[in-house]
């Protein structure tokens, strides 16, 4: 992809998911206040997270007696560093396609932000679908959306519409937000494998049929991305 094009593409898609996620976050606030109001404090699991996705609310958090804890596999919290407990957080390893240490509403709230299209395979993605609308009462799942035309993780039109030969040779020749090109072919592939699986509006309504589906729109014809929300 020529670089004024990857430049323009990500100042344009950064602009959009800053507004994105301050809406976004809007609506997280106002789910928690009103489980606050219920039950005077709210227990949240953040399936695979970061504490960071929580600063544009942390201040608010102690206010509705929130704890959160983020689960994630246990070498993602180890390369990430992410061991640092505190009063409204907690790491926990373990693998969020099968949490069988949570029994079933644990948690007042689950909440997932751009993680699903990343486990895997769609065993995996229905297994991570399950797991996370049977730990918690209410739901907050967002995700990118396969039919929008820029591939958010790569910052790259079309990228994952095209077959998988095609995205190795991308791979093998241009440099991505997010990955280097490489000249071997079988790292490349590697790549591929490991790509995001984006989802459809339609595979989110078979995999979390008691939730509604909300869009997040760039301009007025395209939906960018998906939440997913039982509130």
């Amino acid at each position: 992809m020529p670089e004024f094009l990857a430049r323009l593409t990500s100042e344009e898609t950064g602009s959009l998911s800053s507004r994105m996620r301050a809406r976004r976050m809007g609506l997280l606030l106002d789910m928690i206040r009103t489980v606050h109001q219920k039950h005077g404090q709210v227990s949240i699991l953040d399936i695979g997270g970061r504490k960071r996705f929580w600063q544009p609310i942390e201040n608010e958090l102690p206010k509705c007696n929130v704890k959160v804890s983020i689960i994630n596999l246990p070498d993602e919290i180890d390369r990430r560093g992410q061991n640092g407990d505190d009063d409204v957080f907690t790491h926990v390893k373990g693998d969020a396609c099968r949490m069988p240490q949570y029994a079933d509403k644990s948690f007042h709230l689950a909440v997932s932000n751009s993680v699903i299209e990343h486990v895997g395979n769609w065993n995996q993605v229905r297994a991570f679908a399950s797991e996370a609308r049977r730990v918690a009462e209410h739901l907050f799942v967002q995700t990118p959306n396969f039919w929008f035309p820029i591939e958010p993780h790569y910052v790259c039109p079309l990228f994952h519409w095209l077959p998988r030969p095609m995205q190795a040779w991308l791979f093998m020749h241009f440099k991505f937000a997010v990955q280097y090109p490489t000249r071997d072919l079988d790292k490349a592939m590697k790549w591929v494998d490991e790509a995001p699986r984006l989802l459809t509006h339609r595979m989110l309504r078979h995999l979390f049929p008691d939730c509604r589906i909300i869009p997040e729109k760039f301009l007025i014809f395209f939906n960018k991305s998906w939440m997913v929300l039982r509130a």
